[in-house]
């Protein structure tokens, strides 16, 4: 058989999971509908004519490039076809919204950057995840939102795979996604396991015990005051992004910081090989593009966040913000 993945970042996982575990001889490509809308290019209806089975996720607002157009086509020319939903559902984070560090999107909470205005100190800021407050009172009613999205979107792209009960009968029990629009392989499993058996396809029992994320490199963290209202049975501290943070990961405080609206953390980039230097006088290198989570300091250097005795330098002496032929800086943009 020979199958045609058509969707965003969501399908290279399926393709890559199908080819690695359906049994039989198949063939499976990927087209990420993201790059043509971005590069203005039609889809290429001619590779449908090899093609027994397209599996996609419907695209409503984007007119050449919307799926009715695709659904059309395979109809009158006899492809199958296979829908699911995107695969977004923020109920973990109430009214998250992607912000940037530099080109780089990413997910936050700017909830959290909101009610950091009451505090006078980074610190109060983050003790407040702690405990009740705004953030975990909007849980509850943002959980009802988000999910009835989801529903709402499977229904007008008329899905052949739902999520939206699965996930809603499951969320508390365990983790079910890394971003709002990154699933865990919990979710992954499910969401290619229907796939397979809609497209009369066997995949070996191995795929079914997957422990490792499927689609690693990112992660936003879920707040402890919103596990507690939502009653989670997990909790999720990490903060990952490969794009940003390459393969560091870094910590539940430093997210709930980094949305500190009165002293904003920065990123800082390495443009070429150079040094850090501690108080002691001891040397790292740092190679080029390396990146690090810093603190602004009143004198108009920086630091690295949460690590006091580390400081950037360029040839032993302090690096000044005014003056970075080494370090390039970026403050998130919300």
């Amino acid at each position: 058989m020979n199958v045609l993945i058509y969707g965003g970042c969501h399908a290279e996982v399926i393709r890559r999971s199908l080819e690695k575990y359906a049994l039989g001889e198949h063939k499976f490509q990927k087209i990420v509908n993201f790059s043509l809308i971005a590069s203005r290019v039609s889809f290429p209806y001619d590779i449908l004519k090899n093609i027994d089975l397209v599996v996609f996720n419907p695209i409503h607002n984007k007119g050449e490039w919307n799926t009715l157009h695709l659904e059309e086509y395979c109809f009158v020319n006899g492809v199958r076809l296979i829908k699911y939903p995107w695969l977004q559902w923020g109920g973990y984070w109430p009214h998250a919204a992607q912000r940037r560090w530099g080109d780089v999107k990413e997910w936050s909470i700017p909830l959290i950057r909101k009610e950091s205005e009451k505090y006078e100190s980074i610190s109060e800021n983050y003790c407040s995840i702690f405990n009740e407050g705004v953030i975990s009172q909007a849980a509850s009613g943002w959980l009802d939102k988000t999910t009835q999205f989801l529903r709402d979107a499977e229904k007008r792209g008329s899905v052949d795979i739902s999520i939206v009960d699965w996930v809603y009968g499951r969320y508390k029990e365990k983790r079910l996604f890394q971003t709002p629009d990154h699933p865990c392989t919990e979710l992954y499993k499910y969401v290619i396991g229907n796939i397979a058996s809609a497209a009369g396809l066997t995949l070996d029992k191995s795929f079914f015990h997957i422990s490792a994320e499927l689609q690693p490199g990112v992660m936003t963290p879920i707040l402890p005051n919103v596990a507690s209202a939502l009653h989670l049975n997990f909790t999720g501290g990490e903060w990952r992004h490969d794009e940003i943070w390459g393969d560091s990961e870094l910590t539940l405080r430093d997210f709930v910081d980094s949305h500190f609206r009165k002293s904003p953390l920065l990123l800082g980039k390495a443009i070429v090989k150079t040094v850090r230097k501690d108080i002691l006088g001891k040397r790292a290198i740092v190679p080029a593009g390396k990146k690090f989570l810093l603190e602004k300091m009143p004198n108009n250097s920086v630091r690295h966040h949460h690590l006091c005795n580390i400081r950037l330098a360029d040839g032993g002496a302090q690096q000044s913000l005014l003056y970075k032929p080494h370090w390039a800086y970026f403050e998130p943009e919300f």
